[in-house]
């Protein structure tokens, strides 16, 4: 329960948290969601977007890319330092082409 004090005031620092998502964090289980791989949010993507596992795959590593663009190397690298291992390599910027 601490956690979720700390954690909420930072998802947001300019707002407090709504009433609904307040309740949906107090009733999640402490720790991370071990059922959370780079398989399942595969197949969830093919699934929600209507695209087979290769299209999903892809989709899973332009998003990964992107966020790890948009962010600092340092802050990727906490990112990554969070997930589980199959799933860190979704987060690196695509290596560039040679010419």
């Amino acid at each position: 329960m601490q956690d979720r004090q700390i954690l909420l005031p930072r998802l947001s620092p300019h707002c407090e948290p709504g009433p609904i998502f307040a309740k949906r964090l107090k009733r999640l289980p402490p720790g991370p969601d071990k059922s959370v791989s780079r398989d399942s949010i595969v197949a969830d993507l093919a699934q929600r977007l209507g695209m087979d596992e290769r299209s999903a795959a892809e989709a899973l590593l332009a998003v990964g890319a992107a966020v790890a663009e948009t962010v600092t190397d340092g802050q990727m690298e906490d990112v990554r330092g969070q997930l589980p291992p199959d799933l860190r390599a979704a987060f690196v910027l695509p290596r560039p082409l040679n010419d």
